[in-house]
């Protein structure tokens, strides 16, 4: 997670499981407002993000088509 200017941003994002206490604990006390994802194969939680915290999505332009994701990208 980046935090910048307001902004907190989180990279190729994976939701915690639940022995991650740390973790959900920063991102309560620091909601994500975007995040991005790198690689075409890192799509794995971004719809779980997305849904969560309604934050702006960007990634790639192209997938792996068995795991296509709800959430629309802007271009990177």
């Amino acid at each position: 997670m980046v935090e910048s200017r307001g902004e907190v941003i989180v990279i190729d994002p994976l939701a915690p499981n639940d022995a991650g206490a740390a973790v959900w604990q920063r991102l309560a006390d620091a909601p994500p407002t975007q995040f991005v994802v790198l690689k075409p194969d890192h799509v794995r939680d971004v719809d779980w993000f997305r849904e969560r915290y309604g934050a702006a999505a960007w990634g790639p332009a192209l997938v792996d088509p068995d795991d296509v994701p709800s959430t629309r990208f802007a271009s990177l």
